[in-house]
């Protein structure tokens, strides 16, 4: 009688496999401002294009007020294919219930404001 060899199958892989996590999308995203920054040699933006992509694909919306980012190097153009939405109206910016800042808020800079009043 002949014993015969189990044959072992090389068609699979014993590595462990990486896990990923099912996360759902929430129905609604928050609405997220950015003005321009408008105090003395203030050459920074708050949020970078990239940053506004990551936050456009999670389900946000944002809105960067035109020439926000002209003095980091950033036009609309790079906003708007990130996809932000550029408005003109510095109001329009601050109706959002979250603005993303550099230089901290003062009562002269945003009179529209709901915390303002």
């Amino acid at each position: 009688m002949s014993q015969q060899k189990p044959k072992i199958s090389t068609s699979f892989s014993y590595e462990t496999l990486e896990e990923t996590l099912d996360i759902k999308p929430r129905a609604e995203g928050m609405s997220i401002g950015i003005p321009r920054e408008i105090a003395f040699q203030e050459n920074r933006i708050a949020l970078t294009p990239d940053a506004v992509s990551v936050l456009i694909n999670n389900g946000h919306q944002v809105v960067v007020e035109h020439n926000a980012g002209e003095a980091s190097h950033f036009r609309d153009r790079d906003y708007s294919e990130a996809g932000a939405k550029i408005v003109y109206d510095r109001a329009e910016v601050f109706k959002a219930p979250v603005l993303v800042k550099v230089h901290p808020s003062l009562k002269k800079i945003c009179p529209c404001c709901k915390w303002a009043s």
